[in-house]
């Protein structure tokens, strides 16, 4: 935004206080009606800064509000934006403090902790389950932190947001559990998860992801139980096949090094060797 523009928005912030930014359909629209036109006119000058990326003015802007209602949730998490912004991690915390008992800033702040408190934010995330009775989010936010960590704890956690959520779950989320489980040898639970991910949001982005594990699952199984059960040898032409295919993966060509591998185990559907190198070549593309 160039700083003409700023001044602009500004202008007509100041002209008309608490109009410029909370129309119909502007999440701040159903809380504003309570603030005095002041204190609506700072609002819309912080928008304008923090849009602009102005965080001091922005920071002082949203102070002015709060010192007109302390508890107005949209300034308490503007400032603490704000003070993240300039650097002042630990002053965002103190501005969410202030409102223990507000899901959105108690969210707020457990999604700052994550990488710097992981314990305190899953106190957090473990608080607004009660905070947010029969809501979702809290458990799906349970299920991504604590995939990291404790992969069952995450299952139940993940079970509990699929029971509660309407529409389209978050696969990202599926898939990182399912990811865990695996880790802990958890084979089948692992691919039911990813089968589910297919089931209930089959065109997320996270739905071509759990095809590919799925298939580098299925790989793997097959390759294991070759070498138990015995398996086919490659002629010289698919071993030949198979070599170039591993050096397009050593020159990262992997989705070509795919492609011919599989169509070497069509080929040769029980070689060890051929399953091996798809299960590689998978692994590359993730």
């Amino acid at each position: 935004m160039t700083r003409a523009l700023q001044r602009l928005l500004l202008a007509f912030a100041v002209a008309m206080p608490g109009v410029g930014w909370a129309q119909e359909g502007d999440p701040l629209a159903t809380w504003v009606d309570g603030l005095s036109v002041a204190a609506q006119h700072h609002l819309d000058a912080a928008r304008v800064h923090e849009a602009a990326g102005a965080w001091r003015r922005a920071a002082a802007a949203y102070e002015l509000v709060l010192q007109a209602d302390a508890a107005f949730v949209p300034a308490v998490l503007g400032l603490a934006r704000a003070r993240v912004a300039m650097g002042d991690v630990a002053g965002a915390l103190e501005v969410h403090s202030r409102l223990p008992m507000e899901p959105d800033v108690v969210s707020a702040m457990a999604r700052l902790l994550e990488e710097r408190q992981p314990e305190r934010a899953l106190r957090l995330y473990r608080e607004l389950t009660t905070l947010q009775l029969g809501a979702p989010e809290p458990y799906r936010n349970l299920a991504r932190v604590l995939s990291g960590s404790d992969a069952m704890a995450a299952a139940r956690a993940l079970d509990t947001y699929l029971g509660l959520v309407d529409g389209v779950p978050d696969g990202d989320v599926m898939v990182r559990v399912a990811v865990a489980l695996r880790e802990l040898g958890m084979e089948e639970e692992s691919a039911g998860l990813l089968e589910e991910v297919l089931r209930r949001a089959p065109e997320s982005s996270a739905a071509e992801e759990a095809r590919g594990r799925l298939e580098r699952h299925a790989v793997e199984k097959a390759a294991r139980l070759m070498v138990v059960g015995g398996g086919t040898h490659l002629s010289p032409e698919l071993t030949a096949a198979v070599d170039r295919a591993r050096q397009m993966l050593a020159k990262g060509r992997a989705e070509t090094a795919l492609v011919a591998l599989r169509t070497v185990v069509q080929a040769a559907p029980r070689s060890a060797e051929a399953r091996a190198a798809l299960g590689d070549a998978l692994a590359h593309i993730g």
